[in-house]
């Protein structure tokens, strides 16, 4: 998802102070202790949001803006789970509010909240300045009401004068820990109390060095130096819950404020130590939301970074769940923890690509995920199972075997597959292998934290997803150390619900492409800047992206499930980021075993000994302009309902079908040098190509970032290269190339 700027906060009370008389102090009125006979009088606050106000447009000053943050998982002692999602938001000026008390747990945000504020001053000559004087030399934490005249005159012109203000005033918890001798503005103390509702808005303010005598308006900018913690819980599990509290532990809750700074005093709370606890004891309904918060009990904390310790926890009548929590607590922000409980983990299988239920099961090599959560896939052979059945024609086309084609599709260890199935051995939609599968790997991830855990259990690979974030997975089930299978796992906002209509015109196809490469992830601003992983021809595996289309040859980052760099020292033998192996005796089975590894056969030049044109198109047995539609094989890299194109979309977009049998190209001098990368436009239709490079066929490594795109099709030139697009600053390309390069794959939709 594209992360939304937010915009630095500051609530300012506007104070104004006038005298009580029209008649101004003059340098003739006797000088200290003696000031003019005008007393200070604070006018009725408002509160607003100084920096920010300015750019909303009219009409939407009751709206907030608003950023996620991140996602997480609670872990329950009974091993189940909710889902935490996390939200920033700007405190908000509420305006026109009629007057209120205003409890303690609760934000202060209308001009009706501050009914009394705490205030010292000092005074001296108009030649000094307030650090040389103590800050209550002339009054000291005096209450302040506004329009009530204070018992304190205005000191005469040749005076200068500073207030320091506080609110609340006469609070237990926070404390002018200054004396009033003290040179300079104040140091304040705060204990966040750790019963909620005895929370306080702590806000400042201070003028100094203000020339007294005169009665213009003085305003005084009042600063929220806390971060506000809001709690809710959705219920979508499929009955009933009860709730009996919710509680936040590790968190710092002691410290001093000197200036708009927090000094902290490195104390953490406990369970029984300044707990903060929130009593709710209440069910909520199947598909029920419940503010558990609400408006008066909002947890009031000290801005800070949060330590390992910080976690948050959530007692149901029956279960305990809690995750550590992290990131920074700002002042004057409000932060959302939005808690929900799910049913059992998600079957991808049984969703679309937007998450939606389907009717019935549809499998493949590759399943977006669009939220942190458990997640579940069937252990059936890519795309296998199509609408609840046998997609038989995925792993056995029939037809005649020859070198150039595949009657049947093999597995890991070379047996044709008769089933969809790689664990089970029934018939029908149960059919299968009859293998077990012990174990579940994590072989890499290019966003630590992003898959937090992986298993097996029964027919199903589980996994979760711990810290959503746009990012691409590996994950493959095992029997002992031998990988039977492998997913691409694709987090990412995308549905793929946005394809664009491309006819190739007489004779050809309409294809519907797909708004992204496979597994593209943005990066910076931009949607159109990002990375996304290669593929070679005929293979179902992604092979590790690079750092992004404006960062050159280098390798994105991988991590393996404990959130580590896997660096290419530990990866490779080489120094390509990935592992690589020059092969002549590679089978499919090799490259199903290893899905990390990028294969090179010196005499066919594909990424195995075997030269089928049918490895992506199962009943294809033509080269070139292939104008059918693409019969997806169980080592389709797509996921479900897309597939990769036949030649005639690319040899229609390359150079307009003039030549179908050769490489030629199509001038076209648009090229977006910001975002690197080219738009197509023909007759109506507009897609965005972006320069993510390629891996060399010989050696795995990086080259073109940022200067050309390359697209594999379906569909082969001959027993050793496959037909691709190119794209670069100056034209459009349809050309060849071996199949063991490693280039970017456009999906589209199946027929």
């Amino acid at each position: 998802m594209e992360q939304k700027k937010i915009k630095t906060l500051l609530l300012a009370g506007v104070i104004t102070l006038v005298g009580s008389s029209v008649v101004a102090c003059t340098e003739d009125a006797e000088s200290l202790p003696s000031p003019c006979n005008e007393f200070i009088t604070f006018d009725k606050p408002e509160i607003k949001e100084a920096s920010s106000l300015s750019t909303r447009a009219v009409g939407d000053a009751n709206e907030n803006s608003s950023v996620y943050i991140g996602s997480k998982i609670l872990r329950s002692k009974k091993n189940e789970v909710m889902h935490l999602h996390v939200l920033e938001d700007d405190f908000f000026t509420q305006r026109g509010t009629e007057e209120k008390s205003i409890t303690r747990g609760t934000l202060v945000t209308s001009e009706a909240g501050i009914t009394n504020f705490g205030v010292s001053s000092s005074a001296y000559p108009a030649s000094g300045t307030y650090t040389s004087y103590g800050l209550g030399s002339y009054f000291y934490k005096q209450q302040a009401v506004p329009n009530t005249a204070m018992t304190y005159y205005w000191p005469t012109a040749d005076k200068e004068i500073s207030f320091f203000a506080y609110y609340p005033y006469n609070n237990a918890s926070f404390t002018v820990s200054s004396s009033a001798a003290t040179l300079g503005s104040p140091v304040y103390h705060y204990t966040v109390p750790s019963t909620i509702s005895n929370q306080v808005d702590v806000m400042t303010a201070q003028v100094t060095d203000h020339t007294a005598g005169s009665q213009g308006a003085l305003t005084l900018n009042f600063s929220h130096h806390c971060a506000a913690i809001k709690i809710s819980i959705t219920n979508n599990s499929g009955s009933s819950i009860t709730v009996n509290s919710v509680s936040i532990e590790g968190v710092e809750y002691d410290g001093t404020l000197h200036d708009g700074t927090w000094t902290l005093s490195g104390n953490l709370n406990t369970s029984s130590v300044n707990p903060f606890s929130l009593s709710y004891g209440s069910a909520i309904a199947n598909n029920a939301t419940a503010d558990i918060t609400g408006s008066n009990n909002i947890i009031i904390m000290l801005p800070q970074t949060l330590t390992s310790s910080a976690k948050l926890k959530v007692v149901t009548a029956d279960d305990t769940y809690e995750t550590a929590i992290s990131g920074t607590w700002v002042a004057g922000k409000t932060y959302t923890y939005s808690v929900v409980k799910s049913a059992n983990s998600i079957d991808l299988s049984m969703v679309d690509n937007a998450g939606t239920a389907r009717a019935s099961m549809t499998t493949a090599n590759c399943y977006l995920v669009h939220a942190a959560g458990d997640y579940k896939l069937p252990l059936v052979y890519g795309n296998a199972i199509k609408n609840g059945a046998p997609n038989t024609v995925a792993f056995n086309p029939g037809g005649s075997a020859s070198s150039t084609y595949t009657t049947q599709f093999v597995n890991h260890a070379g047996t044709g597959i008769s089933g969809p199935w790689i664990t089970k051995s029934g018939s029908g939609v149960n059919a299968g292998m009859g293998l077990t599968a012990t174990s579940a790997e994590l072989l890499w991830q290019d966003r630590s934290g992003l898959i937090t855990s992986v298993s097996v259990n029964g027919d199903y690979l589980e996994f979760t997803v711990g810290s959503f974030g746009g990012g691409n997975a590996l994950i493959a089930v095992k029997n002992g150390s031998t990988i039977l299978w492998s997913w691409h796992i694709w987090a990412t906002t995308e549905t793929l619900a946005s394809t664009t209509a491309v006819n190739t015109g007489s004779g050809g196809h309409t294809y519907n492409v797909a708004p992204v490469n496979l597994g593209w992830v943005s990066t910076g601003g931009s949607e159109k800047q990002g990375y996304c992983p290669y593929y070679q021809w005929g293979r179902k595996d992604p092979f590790i992206p690079c750092n992004g289309t404006t960062n050159g040859n280098t390798n994105k980052t991988i991590y393996n499930i404990s959130g580590a760099n896997i660096t290419p020292a530990s990866i490779t033998a080489s120094s390509t980021g990935i592992q690589y192996e020059s092969s002549t005796s590679a089978t499919i089975a090799t490259n199903i075993q290893n899905p990390i590894k990028h294969y090179y056969n010196s005499s066919n030049y594909g990424p195995c000994n075997t030269t089928y044109y049918n490895m992506w198109d199962a009943q294809n047995t033509a080269t070139n302009n292939v104008t059918s539609a693409t019969k997806k094989t169980i080592y389709d890299p797509c996921p479900p309902g897309f597939c990769v194109p036949t030649g005639n979309l690319y040899c229609y977009m390359g150079n307009g079908l003039s030549n179908p049998t050769s490489s030629t190209t199509r001038s076209d001098s648009n090229w977006d040098s910001t975002n690197k990368g080219k738009t197509w436009t023909l007759n109506g239709a507009s897609i965005y190509f972006p320069a993510a490079g390629y891996r060399n066929n010989s050696s795995g490594s990086l080259s073109n970032v940022g200067s050309s795109g390359f697209f594999w099709s379906a569909t082969p030139f001959s027993t050793n290269s496959g037909r691709y697009l190119y794209v670069n600053s100056g034209y459009w390309g349809w050309s060849f190339a071996n199949r063991a390069f490693g280039f970017s794959v456009r999906p589209v939709a199946e027929e």
